[in-house]
């Protein structure tokens, strides 16, 4: 996925609003990474800093079908990640807006960004490794299993 910088690339301070809409696949998720029901979506804002620097941000949403790590019920959550990503103009390379060794900063062309990348290191981090359907949730009895 691309998002169009063109528009407000030569102007520091521009900045487009956007909303989207994808699948797990298209941020290369698998469904054994993360079991999403339905779309991701993306609402946040992309500005220009300066003639070579980006920043994307914004909230990523989307809802999870997992087992509660208590009971074993499959349980649905939204772990809403905050997306806050930086794109340096230069060393582009495989297109896919590889990461740098500093956290959260991306490459770009000048024309466009690839979130691909941003967007799924923010939601995966974002999963719980322990997943519960609530709070109060006792779990299994340690006697009969129920």
């Amino acid at each position: 996925m691309r998002i169009d910088v063109r528009p407000i690339a030569k102007q520091p301070g521009s900045y487009l609003d956007i909303k989207l809409a994808f699948n797990t696949a298209d941020i290369d998720i698998s469904p054994d990474e993360c079991d999403v029901d339905g779309q991701m979506r993306f609402d946040g804002r992309i500005e220009v800093r300066d003639a070579d620097t980006i920043s994307l941000t914004g909230r990523l949403s989307a809802n999870v079908r997992s087992r509660c790590g208590r009971c074993l019920e499959e349980t649905v959550f939204d772990p809403e990640a905050e997306v806050s990503a930086v794109y340096i103009r230069g060393r582009y390379g495989s297109g896919e807006g590889s990461a740098d060794e500093a956290e959260d900063v991306y490459y770009f062309d000048g024309n466009s960004v690839v979130p691909d990348n941003a967007f799924r290191d923010a939601f995966l981090l974002n999963i719980p490794a322990k997943v519960l359907c609530s709070e109060e949730c006792r779990g299994l009895c340690p006697f009969c299993g129920r």
